[in-house]
């Protein structure tokens, strides 16, 4: 029987492997059609790729198994259809960083968080580090097809001292990251983006999305552009120390501020109304009406339409 340190050093196999090997199931996740699975013995860890759905029911977490009939791959320990999982007797004695490096090899940790203004290609022939980058979403695009693998892929801009396009390919194009969201995304790729034409991010597999939640802050100040968004409407504030915001109200408390009315009587009708808000990144969460002043708003209000 093989052990994880001997089998590691071994050539890959392009049929069944000859000999079985015993491990402890440390860490398994789901990526795209396959399965990932950290395997660990006494001797070492490994990485597993299991093709065949069937045998997942048997690669549970913390049970330990007899791998039989399995491939050996360059990196990796393929199981597939050939392959047999036979429950075995717990393993014992595993060091807890052979533990830790399986889980590792399933969910890699974070790579480091590099400021948006130091990223750079790397030398031709070199491959480029991942990375972890932190920001705010200054513009998002609806997620749309590229190419003939019919990948989706959502376009974002991040600022942080600058800004940089994100490509955020299947699984991360469907975060609901939007405008004015504080954001860390993982595990990302510099390359010059053929579909952008600049250099850009490109996220990864390994992925992650993380949207920070903010707390919400309070502004004060009276409406003077309301645009209709599909059911939304995007709000320009006129705020009471002399600036201009935008933040969206969603349904329903967008009714709450129309009231059944058009954009165009609302506007008419709180002319000269200052309200105190709740907002939280780019979105109203609650709105109140304060109290009447000709003095804080501009003399006239613009319904602004969208085109």
């Amino acid at each position: 029987m093989e052990t994880v340190s001997s089998i590691s050093e071994a050539p890959h196999s392009y049929g069944p492997y000859p000999k079985a090997i015993r491990v402890l199931v440390v860490d398994a996740k789901e990526q795209d059609n396959n399965v990932l699975i950290g395997l660990a013995d006494p001797t070492g860890d490994i990485k597993a790729i299991c093709y065949e759905k069937n045998l997942v029911p048997k690669l549970q977490k913390n049970k330990s198994v007899l791998l039989r009939n399995f491939q050996k791959g360059r990196s990796c320990l393929i199981v597939n259809k050939t392959t047999q999982v036979i429950p075995t007797t717990p393993l014992k004695d595993i060091q807890p960083s052979n533990l830790e490096q399986a889980k590792c090899l399933v969910t890699p940790p974070p790579p480091a968080v590099v400021a948006l203004k130091d990223i750079s290609l790397s030398p031709s022939g070199i491959a480029a580090p991942l990375l972890t980058v932190c920001g705010e979403v200054v513009q998002d695009e609806a997620t749309h097809v590229v190419g003939q693998a019919a990948q989706e892929v959502t376009n974002i801009i991040k600022q942080d001292e600058t800004t940089f396009p994100v490509a955020l390919w299947n699984k991360a194009s469907h975060s609901p990251a939007k405008t004015g969201d504080k954001i860390t995304i993982s595990h990302v790729s510099p390359r010059n983006d053929k579909y952008l034409r600049k250099l850009a991010l490109s996220t990864t597999t390994d992925t992650t999305v993380t949207i920070h939640v903010l707390p919400p802050s309070t502004k004060k100040g009276g409406i003077v552009g309301i645009e209709e968004q599909n059911d939304s409407l995007l709000i320009t504030i006129f705020t009471d120390d002399g600036a201009l915001a935008q933040y969206t109200l969603s349904p329903p408390k967008t009714e709450a501020l129309l009231k059944g009315k058009t954009v165009e009587k609302t506007l008419e009708d709180i002319s000269e109304e200052q309200f105190v808000f709740s907002v939280r990144g780019s979105d109203i969460e609650s709105f109140s009406l304060t109290s009447t002043s000709s003095t804080s708003n501009p003399s006239s209000s613009t319904a602004l339409k969208k085109q």
